[in-house]
């Protein structure tokens, strides 16, 4: 009986943390994908907001037309299943000169 409450109440957990939500914060490279773009014309996966862009330490809530510039750091929301898949993708994509 033990055995089945722990492997329930694990379950139960790790499906709860898949909903937990988190925040990523991308930083953005000199000629990178998301340097010189609008909000509006980043592709980005379902599930994940951009909350604000933060300039030399002061956050601006992001809009569709709000300009991303090397030296910002995007700060982003979504869940945690969202995040562990595009976490690395995200960050490689704000720093990748292309």
């Amino acid at each position: 009986m033990l055995e089945n409450w722990w492997k329930d109440r694990h379950s139960k957990n790790k499906k709860n943390n898949e909903d937990k939500i988190v925040t990523l914060l991308i930083p953005v490279g000199v000629n990178s994908e998301f340097d010189g773009k609008l909000v509006k014309e980043l592709k980005l996966p379902e599930n994940i907001l951009i909350i604000s862009v933060r300039s030399e330490g002061e956050d601006h809530i992001a809009k569709g037309n709000t300009k991303i510039q090397s030296g910002n750091q995007i700060v982003m929301i979504t869940d945690y299943k969202t995040a562990s898949k595009y976490a690395s993708e995200l960050k490689e994509r704000g720093l990748k000169i292309i």
